[in-house]
């Protein structure tokens, strides 16, 4: 058996698609674990690409940081973006398992399920578990839709430590 592991961190589903043929069709794999949605569905202070803008200025940049670290939290009360909308997302999710199976039609899929936020997350961004919760549910649409396991690590986590 091989095994193919391309840990990135911050990823999010439409990096996944922008990468597919390295990360999805390339190996034709006949199980593929997927753990991404966490970036797609915490709120942010503003889009991606100005967020990037922003911080490629060097002092403005410094500035933004300390700024967005600082209220982070009322910020993304204000201002709902996402990296990747809800639509978005389904949309991202339903074309990554298109992908797979078109590599490889007997292909496994396993989605890991976005976990609960830490209390530092939660501190940092306003309502992220109604965005999660709403991530998740969109995740389970797809699985039956698109027939792809969805793994609770932390169900496992627990009843393994009982």
């Amino acid at each position: 058996m091989i095994t193919y592991f391309f840990p990135k961190r911050g990823l999010h589903t439409q990096d996944i698609l922008n990468d597919r043929v390295d990360l999805l069709l390339y190996q034709k794999s006949d199980i593929v674990i997927i753990q991404a949605g966490i970036v797609d569905a915490s709120r942010r202070i503003m889009k991606r690409s100005w967020e990037w803008c922003l911080e490629s200025l060097p002092i403005i940049g410094r500035l933004y940081k300390k700024l967005a670290s600082r209220f982070r939290l009322k910020l993304t009360r204000l201002y709902n973006f996402h990296y990747v909308s809800p639509l978005r997302f389904q949309n991202n999710v339903i074309s990554i398992c298109d992908d797979i199976y078109k590599a490889n039609p007997w292909a496994k899929i396993i989605w890991i399920k976005i976990a609960p936020p830490g209390k530092s997350l939660i501190s940092k961004v306003y309502a992220i578990h109604k965005d999660i919760e709403l991530y998740n549910t969109i995740l389970a649409e797809c699985a039956s839709q698109k027939c792809f396991e969805i793994l609770d690590i932390i169900i496992k986590i627990t009843q393994r430590s009982k």
